[in-house]
């Protein structure tokens, strides 16, 4: 995570961000990659037609290929049924982007799923009984 650090000479102004030292694309892409390994990727039914299979195949190698990571994108929202459809036009779309552009949408992706994961983790929560009553707040 970029470390927040102050104006040259501490003098009064904006602040800059900088990376840490630790810092590096190799670090970011086993970020990218442990995050993205408890989520289940879209898939065919097995009864899907062959060339179904082998067109989503080559599309997630070809977008790994230009990319050097693996395909992100947000599903969430929509039915299962659209998943895969979405996904291949998304490809499709995003291959054409200039890496810059693509790492850009893939961090916005990446964000959509974790507050999509701490929404339902939250609600969870408040669904669950927790080891203390619920007290009410009351601010006299």
């Amino acid at each position: 995570m970029p470390t927040r650090v102050a104006s040259p000479a501490s003098t009064p102004g904006p602040l800059t961000w900088r990376k840490p030292p630790c810092w590096s694309a190799a670090a970011a892409t086993a970020g990218r990659t442990e995050a993205l390994a408890a989520e289940c990727a879209p898939c065919l039914h097995h009864d899907a037609p062959r060339a179904a299979h082998l067109a989503l195949r080559a599309a997630h190698a070809a977008y790994e290929s230009r990319f050097g990571h693996a395909f992100v994108i947000c599903l969430d929202g929509l039915h299962p049924s659209q998943h895969v459809n979405q996904v291949l036009a998304a490809i499709r779309t995003r291959l054409a982007h200039e890496p810059d552009e693509e790492r850009s949408l893939t961090a916005e992706e990446m964000r959509r799923l974790a507050r999509g994961r701490i929404i339902e983790l939250v609600t969870e929560a408040g669904l669950a009984p927790g080891p203390f009553p619920p007290v009410a707040y009351d601010p006299r």
